[in-house]
């Protein structure tokens, strides 16, 4: 394990048991899942989802390793809830005013699409489009030194 990992998990013990004796619970006998829960509540609205899910999983680390070596009588890892993080995380989802006007404005000055630059560069294999109607014939057609998909005519099924 990583030396950061070691630390964190080390600071999160020490913050979870100094909040313990604050709170005047006496001893890891009388921990529940309020206790938990409370402690929680109070780091919760300091932290970002990703810092809070952080806390969660070394927080369960702590409890499952007070519940193996028998200082806790019941598992209350598995009560601790994380919250769920997502792919774009980071991305903002709202945009203000401000930001939208400038996207349409950019979206307005964006006057060329991808279709319509490659039909006049003349690059029509590469987008699977072409001027002139496709060969049926069994040879692929070459153009510009790139192999577009052969054609071939469905051939009916023959019944036995």
């Amino acid at each position: 394990m990583a030396c950061s990992s070691v630390a964190a998990l080390m600071w999160e013990a020490r913050n979870f048991l100094a909040w313990q004796t604050d709170s005047g619970i006496d001893g890891w006998t009388g921990l529940s899942i309020n206790d938990v829960d409370r402690y929680m509540d109070l780091r919760a609205p300091k932290l970002t989802r990703c810092s809070l899910k952080a806390v969660a999983e070394r927080l369960r680390s702590l409890l499952r390793y007070l519940h193996i070596t028998g200082r806790v009588t019941m598992d209350l890892s598995g009560h601790v809830i994380a919250p769920t993080l997502y792919a774009y995380e980071g991305v903002p989802s709202v945009l203000d005013r401000g930001q939208i006007a400038a996207v349409l404005e950019s979206a307005k000055k964006d006057k060329t699409s991808s279709c319509s630059a490659m039909r006049t560069s003349g690059s029509y294999a590469t987008v699977g489009e072409s001027p002139q109607p496709r060969s049926t014939a069994s040879q692929p057609i070459r153009r510009a030194g790139v192999m577009e998909p052969t054609l071939y005519r469905a051939q009916p099924l023959k019944s036995a």
